[in-house]
């Protein structure tokens, strides 16, 4: 049964390949990088950090080997059904975080690149942090007040020890489920986990912008701005009226705020397992141009403008960093 399996996930990993290697002959090919922050870190479970250090040096390797297309020339691309330059690179960050601000931007203005930055309003202007990394500093950096932890989940009471283990456990356990459930759900259960750690406090370092620092980077040639919902739900767990107000809600207080036209978006987490036909269709009534998804494969001249593919970046030493692009586009 392994060998069957085995041969099959070969066969069709072979398929993925030429499919790939056709659309580069045909269309040109453009690897779009996705982004999260650009900041030092000590704990970063979600893997979402790239020391700025490792980010001059991957921003410097793209420039010397691969073209850089600024965002506009990326939209044309896609909206004319023009072929792309084989080897063109497009840099994306996703949420808004305010190190965006204080090392990306800084870093890009270096090497004269742009990127394309999706912020979640929800937090703009806050302390507060996103709810993954609320649940992190809750569960694996905080002390428990008690000796077990009570949480009410859609109604069933579950409880648990406190212990690293069981509350590594745990936090494993919540974060698909808090992806899936109503942003108020998901606030109340972080609630009550809070307090049974005694309230921690939010981290600088884990900050959205405030609305001055995102206007200053929308200042910058650096960077253009998209929208990328208000509260950061998987959009395909919500009702489509729910949908709606997350999307238009994020592009309206972004133009509120910048005094422009939002004309970029990305889904949340962004798998095909995160949106649906109905999500694409209410981006297409809120007017936005493209939109972003998260699953790896090549752009090019006729990639479907409503669930543009992203290949994620980690934090990689150089070496690594050269190898994966060679892999995104090979």
């Amino acid at each position: 049964m392994q060998l069957i399996w085995d041969t099959k996930h070969k066969a069709k990993s072979i398929a993925s390949k030429i499919l790939k290697q056709w659309h580069s002959a045909m269309y040109g090919s453009c690897a779009v990088l996705l982004y999260h922050r650009v900041s030092e870190y000590t704990n970063d479970p979600q893997l979402l950090c790239v020391s700025p250090e490792n980010f001059d040096k991957q921003l410097e390797f793209l420039k010397n080997n691969y073209t850089v297309l600024s965002i506009e020339e990326w939209k044309t691309n896609i909206l004319q059904h023009k072929k792309f330059k084989s080897g063109s690179i497009v840099i994306s960050f996703d949420d808004g975080y305010e190190d965006n601000f204080l090392h990306a931007i800084p870093i890009l203005e270096k090497h004269g690149m742009q990127a394309l930055f999706y912020v979640c309003t929800g937090n703009l202007n806050t302390p507060n942090e996103f709810w993954w990394d609320e649940l992190e500093n809750i569960l694996l950096l905080s002390k428990p007040v008690g000796q077990e932890l009570s949480i009410d989940l859609n109604g069933l009471i579950k409880k648990y020890g406190t212990d690293i283990e069981q509350r590594n456990s745990l936090y494993q356990e919540l974060l698909p489920v808090l992806r899936k459930i109503h942003p108020n759900k998901r606030s109340i259960t972080l609630k009550q986990l809070s307090e049974q750690f005694g309230n921690p406090a939010p981290r600088a370092s884990h900050r959205s912008m405030s609305f001055e620092q995102l206007k200053k980077m929308s200042g910058s040639n650096a960077a253009v701005i998209g929208a990328h919902t208000h509260n950061h739900p998987s959009l395909a767990a919500l009702s489509m009226e729910e949908q709606k107000s997350e999307i238009q809600d994020s592009k309206q207080i972004v133009e509120d705020l910048l005094g422009t036209k939002i004309e970029h978006f990305s889904y949340p987490f962004g798998t095909k397992m995160d949106y649906t036909q109905g999500t694409m269709n209410l981006c297409k009534e809120a007017g936005f141009h493209l939109v972003a998804s998260n699953y790896p494969y090549i752009t090019h001249a006729y990639t479907d403008p409503f669930q543009v593919p992203r290949f994620l970046v980690r934090d990689w030493a150089l070496n690594e960093f050269k190898s994966a692009i060679h892999n995104f586009f090979n």
